[in-house]
């Protein structure tokens, strides 16, 4: 009788050990959907960054553009 119990008590123990560890994993798949959250909103403003300097590059591209047509005609003007 005394190795069933023995037997009893470790398999508590044993399960009292694996609703430890599911609990530490569910806390660490919560902290993982924080971590791709927070990641993805930085991931989002680095695009939107991305493409305001793109839009910006084209900007001073049509104005030097610009500049670069009207300069040699200044001279003739005066």
């Amino acid at each position: 009788m005394s190795d069933l119990t023995d037997l009893f008590q470790a398999v508590g123990r044993l399960e009292g050990k694996v609703d430890a560890i599911l609990s530490n994993q569910a806390r660490l798949d919560k902290r993982v959907d924080d971590v791709e959250a927070r990641v993805g909103a930085l991931e989002t403003k680095e695009e939107a960054r991305k493409g305001f300097l793109s839009g910006a590059h084209w900007v001073v591209v049509a104005i030097s553009a610009v500049v670069s047509f009207i300069v040699p005609y200044i001279p003739r003007l005066f």
